[in-house]
This record gives C-alpha cells, structure tokens and sequence, in this order.
C-alpha cells in the first residue's frame, strides 16, 4: 500500500524534499531543457535568464535572484524558494505542484496560463503580481503583500487568503467560488457580483463588497 503524503496543518502538501540535499554544482545556470534534482541552491543569481522546459524537482533555492527571468513551461515539482527574488520574472504554461514561496519577492511577476496544485506563498511582497488565465488548486497566500496584484480570468476555486493585503487587487473574470479572503484587505477590489458568488467572506468585508457594487448601507430608521 502506498504511503500516504504529509499534509500541513492547512491542508496543503508541502514540498517533499529528501533529508539531506547537495549543493548544486556550480555554476548554476537557467538554459533550455535545464534540469535540476534533489540538490539545495544557495546564493546563485540568474537573474535576465530565458529559457524553455526547465525542470526543478525536490530542490530547495534559497537567496536566488530570478528577476526579470523570462521562463516558458517550466516544471517545479516538490520546490521550495525561501527569500528568493522573483520581481519582475514571467512564468508562461508553467507547472508548479508542491511548491513553497516563504519570505519571497514577487513584485511585478506574472503567472501566465499556469497551473499551481499545493502552493504555498507566505510572507512574501506581491505587489502588482499578474496571475492570468491560471488555475489554482489547493493554494495559499498567507500574510502577503498582494496590492493592485492582478488574477483576470484565472480560476481561483477553494485558494485561501488569510491575513493579506488585497488593496486595489483585480479579480476581474475570475472564479472565486469557496476561496476564502476572510482576514484580508479588500479595500478598492475590482470585481463583480459574478466573480463574488460563492467566496467565503466576513461580515465586515460584506458590508465593503457591498459598497463595492454601488449599494447604500443605510440603517432602517435613518432620512433619506
């Protein structure tokens, strides 16, 4: 019988790295067709990288600089990017499955046409990421900066955002059935009465959503 996988304590699959990992040979380069396994990334900057079906699996990248990298179908299976910098880095049909960003920089980086299953991006600065046209499942933000952050047409069902900023974020056609914003700022939100049905919100912030959509909160007994 095969083994079960862990869990964290919120549901998600975290990376499954093995106990002991080497470090990369160096140097560490980003090229087409790359691959990296079961290695540990330290320090290495790539930053202004292209390339195509690169593959990282059961690698662990801290303080790796990514800006402005420019990755088409890329694979990270079992990946975690602790404090490394994304800013400004563009993901096209890339596939990430248990993946944790922890202490990362996302700022003004885009996930176009993507698929992310068990990803968890905690404590990291996504202001004005792009997430377009993806498909999240079983995915977390938690304690993120995600201001004027964008996810247009991407399918967001069940992704949880706990304790995020949201300010100004752009949920314009998306999908936002059982994902959960309870704890977050959603202040100047761009979304639809569409994109809301079935998002799991607070009271508070449905008295926000609902000035959002142009209603007039108004006691029973109060002049009109």
């Amino acid at each position: 019988m095969p083994r079960k996988r862990a869990t964290t304590a919120h549901g998600l699959q975290p990376p499954q790295l093995l106990p002991a990992l080497a470090r990369a040979s160096e140097p560490v380069a980003l090229n087409d067709n790359a691959s990296y396994s079961g290695v540990t990334i330290l320090d290495a900057d790539l930053s202004g990288s292209h390339a195509a079906d690169i593959l990282l699996e059961q690698t662990l990248c801290r303080r790796v600089r990514f800006t402005q990298v420019e990755l088409n179908l890329a694979q990270l299976t079992d990946v975690q990017l602790d404090t490394c910098d994304l800013a400004g880095a563009t993901l096209t049909r890339a596939q990430l499955r248990r993946v944790a960003l922890l202490g990362c920089r996302l700022l003004g980086a885009a996930l176009l046409n993507a698929r992310l299953d068990d990803v968890l991006v905690q404590r990291s600065n996504g202001e004005a990421l792009r997430c377009w046209n993806a498909t999240l499942r079983a995915v977390r933000f938690e304690r993120c900066s995600l201001r004027a952050a964008s996810f247009v047409g991407s399918d967001l069902t069940g992704v949880v955002f706990r304790d995020c900023d949201l300010s100004s974020a752009d949920f314009r056609d998306a999908t936002l059935r059982g994902a959960d914003l309870r704890g977050s700022t959603v202040t100047g939100l761009q979304v639809g009465l569409r994109e809301l049905q079935g998002a799991v919100v607070s009271p508070a912030q449905a008295v926000e959503f609902a000035r959002l959509l142009g209603l007039v909160i108004t006691p029973e007994d109060a002049e009109l």
